[in-house]
């Protein structure tokens, strides 16, 4: 099994679902003083679009495990990225309140099921030696992805449908995610226990040796 990529690329890609974490958490901090204007909403239904999230987010973290488990945690990265292109794209453009907190919830989905199986993902995929910091780029990428939401709500908060933009800025990155965990290998935990032994050595191999 040959991989083109360098394990530094294959490390970005696993992470950037940390940047559309940390983004798509930021975001509506600025977001929302322009949607609770333009969407005439009140006090609890901000709370709501505000909050939408992390019920999503719950629901996410919980059920990531057990389907990363079944299907592999590659697959499981396509879909989140797939869940983070829907809910940021249709938080951007919904029309109205049920839209709006109807793509957050989805947005949320991703958020939490990116929390719990991206550091998995790049604990199992790192040699022994490197899994902390392979770790802890996680939350680089999160810190990353807020301070890029909080630059973007600063940069658009003079255009009226500013905030339309700030929510759906996060489909670019979660669209290049897609396509990065297309060529992304499978973790060598995933392969041994579904009996891929010889599998996970190469990949194991291959990820050594473009560490060196």
């Amino acid at each position: 099994m040959k991989h083109k990529l360098s394990a530094g690329w294959i490390y970005f890609f696993a992470a950037l679902g940390g940047l559309l974490f940390g983004y798509d958490t930021g975001s509506i901090s600025g977001a929302i003083l322009f949607i609770e204007k333009q969407l005439s909403l009140n006090s609890w239904q901000q709370g709501c679009v505000v909050s939408a999230v992390l019920l999503g987010a719950i629901l996410g973290a919980v059920t990531i495990g057990p389907f990363s488990d079944r299907f592999g945690r590659r697959k499981l990265l396509m879909f989140t990225s797939i869940l983070f292109f829907i809910g940021a794209l249709g938080s951007g453009l919904a029309p109205e309140f049920w839209t709006l907190i109807l793509t957050r919830i989805i947005l949320g989905l991703a958020v939490g099921a990116a929390s719990a199986l991206i550091p998995t993902y790049l604990a199992e995929l790192a040699p022994v030696a490197k899994r902390g910091m392979m770790s802890g780029l996680f939350q680089l990428m999160v810190m990353t992805g807020l301070l890029l939401a909080y630059l973007l709500n600063f940069w658009l908060q003079g255009i009226y449908t500013g905030w339309r933009w700030m929510l759906g800025f996060a489909a670019i990155p979660a669209a290049i995610l897609f396509f990065g965990a297309i060529i992304l290998p499978e973790s060598p935990r995933y392969l041994v226990r579904n009996n891929k032994e010889n599998v996970a050595r190469e990949v194991l191999m291959a990820m050594n040796s473009n560490d060196e």
